[in-house]
């Protein structure tokens, strides 16, 4: 049952535009961050996670979920998860 859950989520996460890896009960989403249209995409796609877990009954492990920022120039994207601000790591 877990797995048609979370097939079905990766495929309706990824009709935001966005990239999505799953291992085991791990989801990854992401995106290349160009403007501000790159980052509401995001953030629809984890409103959208987070709905979802919700309707499935299933816990999102909030404190868990970071951002990643990889690259030159360094963003500090303001990226929520339940009305939290997620922490931004810098690579």
């Amino acid at each position: 049952m877990f797995l048609s859950y979370i097939n079905e989520l990766i495929a309706f996460l990824e009709t935001y535009s966005i990239v999505v890896k799953e291992f085991a009960d791990d989801v990854k989403m992401y995106v290349k961050i160009i403007n501000d249209v790159n980052l509401l995409q995001l953030q629809h796609a984890i409103d959208s996670l987070l709905r979802s877990a919700e309707e499935w009954q299933l816990t999102v492990s909030v404190d868990k979920c970071r951002v990643l920022n990889i690259g030159h120039l360094v963003l500090l994207p303001e990226l929520k998860i339940q009305n939290k601000v997620l922490v931004i790591l810098i690579l």
